[in-house]
């Protein structure tokens, strides 16, 4: 055996306990969770500072407020909500903004941080000739953001190399690993195991 398939029948077989302990565990399948009603105004003050302190951290023009609309659990900017102000790749920007601030909560107030975030095409909409285009300083204030709260956790972010800003990802003291997939040469984040196992 591999050292590859070692690990990754060790990883197996700790899910399997995983699972089996949950489907042992004695569950209230009969009551109703609600969230909302558990979350309380005290923390959507607080979730509204966090979101002030990250918005301006990521260097999102134009700030003036931003607060937790607990009645619709969603973030409210400059008084409006952030689905009916913004295009697509606003939208998409704004999004990933919010998990990085409900990360940066949850870890600081939470009992089980979150330590791996996985961000998919913060930018969406730049290739498809959005008109709403992200000025080039709130993208690069996103990844000034990553770089100087890695203490929060790894992120991972996917996006199209066109989209990303003008920004040095090269840099060995950013701590930044930059994976380009391609066609031809890399088509995953394990290009190891596509010439040890195949799927039939």
């Amino acid at each position: 055996e591999t050292i590859d398939s070692l690990l990754l029948n060790g990883f197996l077989k700790l899910w399997e306990q995983d699972l089996q302990k949950i489907s042992e565990a004695d569950l209230d399948v009969d009551g109703v969770f609600k969230p909302k009603e558990l979350f309380g105004e005290d923390n959507a003050q607080k979730l509204s500072l966090t979101f002030k302190e990250v918005f301006s951290e990521c260097h999102y023009e134009d700030l003036q407020t931003i607060i937790f609309d607990l009645k619709k659990f969603d973030v409210q900017i400059n008084g409006k909500d952030k689905a009916s102000s913004h295009g697509q790749g606003y939208k998409s920007y704004i999004n990933s903004v919010v998990l990085l601030a409900f990360r940066k909560y949850f870890n600081e107030n939470s009992k089980h941080p979150i330590g791996l975030l996985v961000i998919d095409t913060p930018f969406l909409g730049l290739d498809q000739g959005s008109k709403n285009k992200i000025p080039n300083g709130m993208q690069s204030g996103l990844f000034e953001y990553l770089i100087n709260h890695q203490n929060q956790g790894q992120t991972i972010v996917i996006e199209n190399i066109n989209n990303l800003p003008n920004f040095n990802f090269h840099d060995e003291n950013k701590k930044i690993n930059l994976i380009e997939f391609t066609e031809n040469e890399r088509q995953g984040f394990l290009p190891q195991f596509v010439h040890r196992f195949q799927i039939y």
